[in-house]
């Protein structure tokens, strides 16, 4: 009975363990998209200011 429950508790693991590795890697995406748009945008201000 407690082999059962650890075999299907391994079987699901590593399905969460995919998940929450797709996730980061959609928010680093992100994360990167948005900081190189927003140094482009500051590149902008400063070449107007210049």
């Amino acid at each position: 009975m407690l082999v059962e429950e650890d075999l299907e508790e391994n079987l699901h693991w590593p399905q969460h363990l995919f998940m929450i590795q797709m996730f980061y890697k959609v928010v680093m995406a992100l994360m990167e998209y948005f900081h190189s748009f927003y140094l482009m945008e500051n590149y902008n201000v400063l070449g107007l200011e210049l």
